[in-house]
């Protein structure tokens, strides 16, 4: 389901990562310090650390590479490279261990939408924040974000149809199947051709016969970008404006 690919990232103003109060975790690897370096300083040591790890490639160990975004994320919140920290630290989670740590993974992406949520690492990461968030079972999270990604998304939006029938699944698994079935009447309403639509009406038709929804499982979809080798660019292919927020 979730293969319908990333929500495209957004090309956005820096204010995400000005100075100014942060969402943070209390406790843990990335609760950040009670009082922060000045901001100059808090990009010069962020930027030292992305250049050990490139200087480093693909040598650096993935411990040595997850307690270097850590620290940015606990020491350089204001950064301008806090939020591509959070970006690959969560990918490093994901991507680098076997299984992938989906908690710690999914931990990371929550912060750089809470404290980076109009960064283009945040846009570009919606997909996997989605994909996490499934893996992890937290429904009540999806709950809350599905609503907020489909009022920002037009009509138009490719994956817009997709997105309303993951968030119909996860409305049946809250025990909401009244309301799971709304919103696949809405994609029937929103696209009356093509596999989203067959999809829907397929749901319908078991709910109908009083049958349990077939959704699909997630499937990983497109990549984030290496977790390994910062590069300083974020995730391309942006959302046009009238699907911004």
């Amino acid at each position: 389901m979730f293969g319908l690919g990333l929500l495209r990232a957004v090309v956005a103003t820096e204010a995400a990562i000005a100075p100014g109060p942060l969402p943070a975790p209390r406790s843990g690897p990335l609760a950040s310090e009670a009082a922060f370096p000045s901001l100059g300083e808090q990009h010069r040591l962020a930027a030292s650390l992305f250049e050990e790890i490139k200087e480093a490639g693909g040598a650096m160990g993935v411990e040595t590479l997850e307690q270097a975004y850590q620290k940015v994320l606990r020491e350089c919140p204001q950064s301008e490279l806090a939020p591509e920290a959070a970006f690959r630290l969560a990918n490093l989670y994901f991507e680098s261990w076997d299984p992938p740590r989906v908690d710690p993974c999914l931990a990371t992406l929550k912060l750089l939408h809470e404290r980076y949520p109009d960064s283009p690492w945040a846009r570009g990461s919606v997909h996997r924040l989605l994909l996490v968030a499934h893996r992890a079972g937290d429904w009540a999270f999806l709950a809350g974000y599905y609503p907020q990604i489909l009022r920002r998304e037009a009509r138009e939006c490719p994956d817009r149809v997709g997105h309303m029938i993951e968030f119909a699944e996860v409305l049946e698994r809250l025990g909401q199947p009244q309301e799971a079935r709304r919103w696949l009447c809405r994609v029937l309403e929103e696209s009356h051709e093509g596999p989203m639509a067959d999809l829907a009406k397929t749901l319908l038709d078991h709910a109908a016969e009083g049958g349990a929804m077939p959704f699909p499982e997630p499937t990983p979809g497109e990549p984030m970008a290496s977790g390994v080798v910062a590069t300083h660019s974020p995730p391309s292919d942006p959302l046009n404006d009238e699907t911004s927020p």
